[in-house]
């Protein structure tokens, strides 16, 4: 498991292989209450339903981090 996986497993304290990471951005990407928001060079998508916010680059639209709201 990459360096990527192991934090956003950390910060949502959770254990999710990286299929299930995946599947999880996509399912919060897919769902029309998630709010996003640009500040700087990052997206920043927050789901109220399942708690998590994640940040997201600009430029390549690599996943950040994951965290709990």
């Amino acid at each position: 498991m990459n360096l990527k996986c192991q934090r956003v497993n950390e910060k949502l304290k959770v254990d999710l292989s990286r299929a299930e990471i995946e599947t999880l951005v996509q399912d919060i990407l897919g769902d029309q209450q998630t709010m996003l928001e640009k500040r700087g060079k990052n997206y920043y998508v927050t789901s109220l339903a399942r708690h998590t916010r994640l940040t997201i680059n600009s430029f390549n639209f690599r996943l950040i981090t994951a965290d709990r709201i």
